[in-house]
């Protein structure tokens, strides 16, 4: 096709263009989870913002479908295409540190990994994700918890401004000062105005290592650990994260997995978190580590090639001890039913609100600042025979603590939507339960940035479709 062609001709040096037969095809469109995976028509790989642009304007002068995939770690599918674009970003990975400004600038298609490293070499660190897999661009659009979280709230909250190019083809710098109402915008709903291609993020001094680790224990601790998780969550003023976990590390063994971070000295952090450390863990891996390794904890448990689904809720503290206990039995009648799915993971995080909610639920468009914290409903499975099964015992769980939320939540709700998006809420829940009081306004910059929705597989922002999910 001759615009296909005047896009290859069109883009710079270090890009790349592949389709279907292509080398290195078949692994551009591999995803974390394998049920997000489709077959793009045209796989795009852009080294600048202009690449992107051009790129952009291809797929809607051809009326195709538009992707664009980060750190491919969306189990929603929005970040791949059947036989349309694909825009990978994975060449826009570039960091740079700032040590005097305490500023971090980070390409598009970065990874927290990447991000991590390269502020540790000055002594900082950012607000980032738990995972270091996952990309930076899709978290912070979606407004991005971690382990700082409780000390300097959400990623969104360290933003600076952002490079975006728009529908149109226009690249864009967003900030408080430029673009204000775009980058009101982007801070929650970022993928549904554009493609992201860099971020400027607020640094911190992180000189001193961090206490953290994995626990793991008999199921017959939990009742114990709860209740040390509702105690470090309610003294806490950010320097503590806890994490409590349902997992099967071998068939027909389940167990409690937790995850204990502490941003301060060592001996504080084993009187906090001594109720814990007593119960006799079966594992017990906690040290003093360096920042970065604090966000790989997790990566053993969630390696990519496995078929997955998740769904997010929220809930309050101090957490229902017996409500929790009768989830857990939910989730091992689930392993024990379906063995397939033996590496489905949930996960309770206790982040301490005070910061996130210091921040009015207007001044971004991200609704879900709350007195509570996330729980993830996580299903991996091989077979697809498993698929429909799988989805729909997450879906339950899920409202199983939705519902819980609202009979504690005692005005929470009032205060934040109690979903968190990026926990594949996205294209699973209408726009307007996400966006709450933003949705209106959302909608309005909408018809102004992207009128024809070229942005729409993460939510449905378009006029009176409110309680409609997108279609990837």
């Amino acid at each position: 096709m001759p615009l296909i062609h005047d896009l290859i001709e069109s883009l710079t040096a270090d890009s790349a263009v592949i389709s279907i037969g292509d080398k290195g095809y078949e692994e551009s469109i591999k995803r974390w989870a394998v049920t997000a995976e489709k077959r793009a028509g045209l796989v795009v790989f852009p080294a600048t913002a202009s690449d992107v642009s051009k790129a952009i304007l291809c797929a809607t002068q051809l009326g195709v479908d538009l992707a664009v995939a980060g750190g491919f770690h969306s189990t929603s599918g929005s970040s791949s295409t059947d036989g349309g674009i694909s825009i990978n970003l994975s060449k826009m990975r570039g960091v740079m540190v700032d040590p005097e400004a305490m500023t971090i600038t980070v390409q598009g298609g970065a990874l927290w990994e990447d991000v991590d490293n390269a502020a540790a070499k000055h002594g900082l660190a950012t607000v980032g994700g738990t995972v270091n897999q996952t990309g930076v661009g899709g978290l912070t659009l979606g407004g991005g918890y971690g382990y700082l979280s409780g000390k300097y709230g959400l990623v969104i909250d360290n933003l600076i401004s952002v490079q975006i190019v728009l529908a149109s083809g226009q690249i864009k710098t967003v900030s408080e000062r430029d673009n204000p109402e775009l980058f009101w915008a982007v801070r929650g709903a970022g993928a549904a105005f554009g493609v992201a291609t860099e971020f400027v993020l607020r640094a911190y001094k992180q000189e001193n290592l961090v206490w953290g680790g994995m626990l793991a224990f008999s199921p017959d601790k939990l009742t114990a650990i709860l209740e040390c998780a509702n105690h470090v969550i309610k003294v806490s003023r950010g320097e503590a994260t806890i994490m409590v976990g349902f997992s099967t590390p071998q068939p027909d063994q389940q167990c409690i997995l937790v995850v204990v971070v502490y941003n301060g000295p060592e001996e504080l952090a084993k009187r906090l978190f001594e109720p814990i450390l007593k119960l006799g863990p079966l594992l017990n891996n906690t040290a003093m580590i360096p920042y970065p390794s604090v966000n790989a904890f997790h990566n053993p448990f969630i390696p990519p090639g496995a078929r997955r689904t998740m769904k997010g809720s929220t809930f309050t503290t101090p957490l229902n001890i017996p409500f929790v206990e009768g989830m857990f039995k939910d989730y091992v009648s689930f392993i024990q039913s379906i063995p397939d799915a033996e590496k489905t993971l949930v996960l309770w995080e206790f982040i301490s609100p005070h910061k996130i909610i210091s921040v009015p639920q207007n001044a971004t468009s991200f609704a879900n600042r709350g007195p509570y914290g996330n729980v993830v409903f996580a299903s991996a499975w091989t077979d697809a025979e498993n698929d429909l099964i799988c989805r729909d015992w997450t879906r339950t769980m899920a409202k199983k603590a939705r519902n819980q939320l609202l009979k504690t939540s005692t005005g929470a709700n009032e205060k934040g939507v109690g979903e968190y998006a990026n926990y594949e809420g996205m294209n699973k829940t209408p726009a307007k339960t996400l966006f709450g009081d933003n949705y209106e306004r959302l909608v309005e910059l909408k018809m102004v940035f992207d009128p024809r929705n070229v942005f729409g597989k993460c939510f449905n922002l378009m006029p009176g479709h409110g309680g409609d999910v997108p279609r990837n």
